[in-house]
């Protein structure tokens, strides 16, 4: 079984996010109120809950003065992913090619499901999977949920706490780091050991490569 996160993974959200503020800052909204609304919507350490959706966003920002068109705005945020589709430029390749072991592949994401879902079916990913799972925080309960001793389990995912989560629940699983390249190395520091790659067409190699 392989299971893969979707934003910074396989979808460019560092280039959605800066879309998404470039439109608010049309609208008058400052980038750093834009940004910090954003930021309150997504998973924090107090809340363990990812619920950004752009009515939230848009909401939040009202909160704080700006008289924004609501239509108008909810109108042009959801057509970024209409006229793009911000997957990686690698992300079909290696979804071709994962497919082609026969394995069971699992798309997981955190977020608000609809937002998310809206995203992913953006994109070509839809095809090469399986199973799309949404979960609102707590990737690593869903993996274990699923996670049998004995059969190999591949989760390739850019944030490394996430990915210690999943070691601690499922310690024979073979965790795999994709580099954020938004990030310097040094951002994907953990206290365990994982392959970590910058393309995922080196990922694919590891897993049709992989020797247990």
């Amino acid at each position: 079984m392989i299971i893969i996160d979707f934003d910074d993974t396989l979808f460019d959200t560092q280039q959605y996010i800066r879309d998404i503020l470039a439109l608010f800052v049309q609208h008058g909204v400052s980038v750093e109120d834009a940004r910090a609304a954003m930021k309150s919507l997504i998973l924090t350490e107090h809340t363990q809950v990812y619920n950004h959706t752009f009515e939230h966003h848009l909401e939040s920002l009202q909160s704080l003065g700006y008289a924004l068109p609501t239509r108008v705005l909810l109108h042009a945020l959801k057509a970024l992913t209409q006229k793009t589709d911000y997957s990686f430029s690698d992300t079909v390749s290696f979804l071709e090619r994962l497919s082609a072991l026969g394995q069971r592949v699992i798309l997981l994401s955190a977020g608000n499901e609809s937002f998310q879902r809206m995203k992913y079916e953006s994109t070509q990913c839809p095809p090469f999977f399986d199973e799309a799972v949404f979960v609102q925080s707590h990737k690593e309960e869903y993996v274990a949920s699923v996670y049998r001793v004995g059969e190999p389990l591949f989760f390739i995912n850019d944030k490394s706490p996430e990915n210690e989560a999943v070691k601690r629940l499922c310690p024979h699983a073979i965790v795999i780091t994709k580099h954020n390249p938004y990030k310097a190395v040094g951002d994907h520091a953990s206290s365990m050991s994982f392959p970590t790659f910058d393309s995922l067409l080196d990922i694919a190699t590891y897993i049709e490569t992989y020797d247990r």
